[in-house]
């Protein structure tokens, strides 16, 4: 998404909170036009159909008076009642004119037709003159209709005339039943309109749900793969993996946030360098004098520059016994720098585990005889491809920490197994354990667990340290394993290739 990369994480936030409701909204949106449009085509059809019933319900009721105006100047032959009926004709040829502008169906313009002529017969036969032309447009199918259902040559008679007043009445009620009819057919249109609109919206929602999770997921994916990156470069750094590169893909504020974290890895990157630089330096620089303390004491102890007397015999003895640690420590220092450098060489060749697991154990068996500690030892066959020595180192820490911190009496269980694709070891103790607390920095360079054992000098924090270094440099692991009750249970797992 580089050609369309958003600023900044609230833009991307933003635009995928616009494109997910966006189906939605058009769906929205059509949802209501059809709506309005059904509303519109109903409310029409409904007033037309009203104005149809109630033209057709005054012309009834005209028809009515003027027959009773007709009547009435058949009886009195008075010139002024005819000049009454003249007039409601007129009004009659206004009321069938308007009636004829409305959206008739072919029957009721048929029944019009008719009335308007049958009506204008009675006129004539009357005494009155043709009316006028009322301007309703016929098909050729309704003027034959007309013709047929009154010529224009009839004549009727006065008493015909009154007589057919009837026959108009009906045909007014016929259009005005009509047009109830037509009321009850739109308000079935309606009905199925409704219906296919109801269906269209539901076919609009199921198309629209899909889209809508596509986009959702888009924008999910796009949201939570930089904040998934900057997790993991996070979580990168804090385990001490300067190496790779950081670079995180999205939004260019954070795009400028892996920057800043790439910058910080390179400032650790050089820190570390400068430790394990300063941490050679100070070993190295320390060797010489050490070497000739150790010279010198030994010289002493030896009495070779002159007789040794008990008392500094004694004080000889610890002076040996402090630059042997010192040395220890050194040597630690030495191998904790090596270690800690990812580019430290590691010669692998075919190992047999189990004969170091047995070589080591061998040699602590002092230890645990003056602790009369047990041994529960099941090392199978277990051959790998690794640097013996280094291998050797971490099963040695880890030996000499269960021998260290066991009670006495207490039992040493070390197992080795292949597992799958995998060698594992398992090196348990019953001492006091590792709190929940401490368990992530058991690991760390210089940390150092609980009080010293009585008659154990205090470590440097180096062991287990060098020991994951070791096992990182043959992709391996080591872990401190949950026990119910007392002790620590150390797990090693190594690749067999």
């Amino acid at each position: 998404m580089s050609f369309s990369r958003p600023r900044s994480f609230l833009q991307l936030v933003l635009l995928g909170f616009v494109l997910v409701t966006l189906p939605l909204i058009i769906a929205i949106i059509n949802a209501t036009l059809s709506v309005d449009r059904l509303a519109d085509q109903s409310e029409q059809a409904v007033l037309a159909a009203a104005e149809i019933t109630k033209h057709s319900q005054d012309i009834g009721e005209h028809l009515f008076d003027m027959e009773r105006k007709a009547r009435q100047y058949h009886v009195l032959d008075d010139a002024a009642l005819f000049v009454a009926y003249k007039t409601a004709h007129e009004q009659f040829i206004s009321m069938t004119s308007d009636l004829g502008r409305l959206p008739l169906n072919e029957k009721q313009l048929r029944d019009l037709q008719i009335l308007i002529e049958h009506e204008l017969l009675v006129f004539q036969a009357l005494g009155g003159s043709s009316g006028p032309d009322v301007g309703i447009e016929k098909s050729p199918s309704q003027e034959d209709a007309a013709t047929k259902a009154a010529p224009a040559q009839e004549q009727l008679s006065t008493e015909e005339a009154l007589e057919r007043f009837q026959s108009l009445t009906q045909f007014a009620a016929a259009i005005r039943k009509a047009s109830e009819q037509v009321v009850n057919r739109q308000v079935e249109s309606m009905q199925q309109a409704a219906k296919k609109s109801k269906q269209m919206l539901v076919w609009q929602a199921l198309a629209v749900i899909p889209g809508t999770i596509l986009f959702a997921t888009i924008f999910v994916t796009l949201i939570s793969r930089p904040i998934r990156q900057i997790r993991q470069a996070i979580r990168q750094l804090g385990e001490g993996d300067f190496g790779s590169q950081i670079a995180i893909t999205g939004p260019r504020d954070l795009e400028t946030l892996g920057h800043s974290l790439d910058w910080l890895r390179v400032r650790l990157l050089e820190l570390e360098d400068a430790k394990r630089q300063f941490l050679g330096k100070v070993s190295h620089e320390l060797k010489t004098p050490l070497a000739a303390i150790r010279e010198g004491v030994s010289l002493m102890a030896d009495g070779i520059v002159g007789e040794v007397t008990p008392a500094q015999k004694e004080i000889v003895g610890i002076l040996q016994q402090k630059t042997y640690h010192l040395q220890e420590l050194l040597e630690n220092l030495v191998n904790f720098s090596m270690a800690h450098a990812r580019q430290a060489t590691v010669i692998r060749q075919s190992v047999a585990l189990h004969e170091i697991v047995e070589r080591v154990t061998t040699d602590h068996k002092p230890g645990m005889l003056a602790k009369m500690l047990k041994l529960d030892m099941d090392a199978s066959e277990t051959v790998v491809m690794g640097d013996g020595d280094k291998l050797r180192t971490v099963i040695d820490n880890l030996v000499s920490n269960a021998v260290k911190y066991s009670p006495e009496g207490g039992t040493i269980h070390v197992t080795l197994r292949p597992q799958d694709t995998r060698a594992v070891l398992d090196v348990i103790d019953d001492g006091t354990g590792i709190p929940q607390t401490e368990k992530h920095k058991i690991f760390d360079p210089f940390y150092q667990r609980g009080p010293t054992p009585n008659g154990y000098l205090k470590g440097n924090g180096l062991g287990l340290a060098i020991a994951r270094e070791y096992l990182t440099a043959h992709n391996g692991t080591i872990d401190v394993i949950d026990r119910p009750g007392n002790g620590t249970h150390f797990q090693v797992s190594l690749p067999v290739h």
